[in-house]
């Protein structure tokens, strides 16, 4: 079975990931499955409302006697999981290219209901010498992906960090 809400294939009962129980339809599933999208809706977003807040972590460096050294962290929100389903938010800020990097790992995190944990997202670099900007969206599977653009260039995608499960 495939669970409704977030995806994930399991047998019997309840989908391990999300709690959402294993539901039969008689007759025709696909108007079952019409006339379970609220209750599916519903409970998606009271998922998304316990992640909570969903952003990403940026390094900022500076030059100690010749050699770079981590200045300091910072955290710049995205929105809230349920802010981000369906659509991609854009930080403010923009960024400037990593060169010689094929491909970039950013720290997500999400602070919840049920604490605050991170992941690492993989996701390819650019290719033009130009600013970049930062977005993020949740699609319906529960799952977080981070886009990457600049004014010539993408976007590109990050692989996908589930909203659900510990990383």
């Amino acid at each position: 079975m495939k669970c409704l809400v977030c995806g994930k294939h399991f047998e019997g009962g309840e989908c391990p990931r999300c709690g959402f129980p294993e539901i039969q339809f008689p007759g025709d599933p696909e108007e079952g499955r019409k006339k379970l999208r609220p209750a599916v809706d519903e409970y998606r977003r009271k998922l998304l409302d316990r992640v909570g807040q969903i952003g990403v972590i940026v390094c900022f460096w500076k030059d100690e006697d010749g050699v770079v050294v981590l200045d300091r962290e910072e955290r710049l929100p995205l929105g809230s999981g349920t802010e981000l389903l369906g659509r991609t938010a854009w930080l403010p800020r923009k960024f400037a290219r990593i060169p010689d990097a094929q491909e970039l790992q950013l720290r997500v995190y999400m602070d919840g209901a049920d604490g605050s944990r991170e992941a690492t997202v993989r996701l390819p670099n650019l290719l033009a010498p130009e600013l970049q900007e930062l977005g993020a969206t949740v699609d319906e599977d529960m799952t977080l992906r981070l886009l990457l653009r600049s004014r010539t260039e993408g976007p590109v995608v990050s692989d996908r960090v589930s909203l659900l499960e510990q990383s």
